[in-house]
């Protein structure tokens, strides 16, 4: 024998059960439009993060490339891959309580013509109506940086001299010019001669830097197609470490008609000041190393 039990809710069964769904309801409801935006968007959807890859035209790595946001005053650079993420401020800790505009992105390496992009920023967060952005703010194509100019330093033993019993080594930077002429800023007291350089000293696992000058300015001096220089040093066994390595870093800058000196200052460079601050500019050379005694 089987029973069947049929049990029929009573009016006041139904009310109670109309009222629990419409407070879960209402509950919901408010949970979901907490995360919403005024204008009706997710917060998970506004990034803070402007993101993308930066590639350079010959195919060199681009590591080290220097991304930044006008206004904002933020950088960051590029991974051994090219690709980066600079984080937004959020609004309480920009001016107003959040700023509103189109700002400059620009992509900075001293050897490639610098490349921007367009961001438009509203109440502080990013707003995706840009050509070069997507919705999550990366850039919809990697943006491509073309070579301005290559540096390459050479180094050579000269036998000793009469009158000077050592042997010595010499340098000179040869620059190599694409398009253009390019301008450079060089510590130079004469013409085609460069008066400054870094030494770079490597012992085991210890690194330290030298500045080496001849001069406390700047001179500026235009290149187009190949240009040497010769590298005023003075360089014996007897002024360096035996058991060291060194490298010379050639010290210059090239000059960037229309891009924001405020670049140097976020990158922690004084364009006007010889330092080893230099050491923080984003420039491509190649410098072979050496190891003494010169032979």
């Amino acid at each position: 024998m089987r029973f069947i039990f049929l049990c029929r809710r009573s009016p006041l069964n139904r009310i109670f059960f109309l009222l629990t769904f419409a407070i879960l309801a209402l509950f919901s409801w408010n949970c979901t439009s907490n995360s919403l935006t005024d204008d009706g968007g997710d917060i998970s959807d506004k990034t803070q993060s402007l993101k993308g890859y930066i590639s350079l035209n010959d195919h060199a790595s681009p590591e080290g490339v220097y991304v930044w946001l006008e206004t904002f005053g933020i950088g960051t650079y590029t991974d051994t891959i090219g690709y980066f993420q600079l984080p937004l401020p959020p609004p309480s800790q920009q001016s107003g309580g959040g700023l509103d505009g189109v700002f400059k992105l620009y992509y900075f390496f001293a050897n490639y013509q610098y490349e921007t992009s367009d961001v438009i920023i509203r109440s502080g967060t990013f707003n995706p109506a840009t050509s070069d952005f997507d919705d999550n703010a990366e850039l919809h194509y990697p943006k491509i940086l073309n070579k301005l100019i290559d540096i390459d330093i050479r180094v050579w033993c000269v036998p000793p001299q009469p009158g000077h019993e050592e042997e010595s080594m010499a340098a000179e930077m040869i620059v190599q010019s694409y398009g253009t002429p390019v301008s450079l800023r060089i510590p130079s007291m004469i013409q085609n001669w460069l008066s400054g350089f870094i030494l770079k000293r490597t012992k085991n696992d210890d690194v330290t830097y030298q500045l080496i000058t001849q001069t406390d300015t700047l001179t500026t001096q235009e290149v187009q197609g190949r240009h040497v220089f010769q590298i005023q040093m003075n360089l014996t066994p007897s002024t360096v470490e035996q058991d060291a390595t060194y490298q010379i870093i050639p010290y210059l800058y090239i000059d960037r008609p229309g891009m924001p000196t405020e670049i140097y200052e976020s990158i922690g460079i004084d364009l006007t000041d010889l330092s080893l601050d230099y050491l923080n500019y984003p420039i491509r050379y190649e410098s072979p190393e050496f190891l003494p005694p010169f032979e």
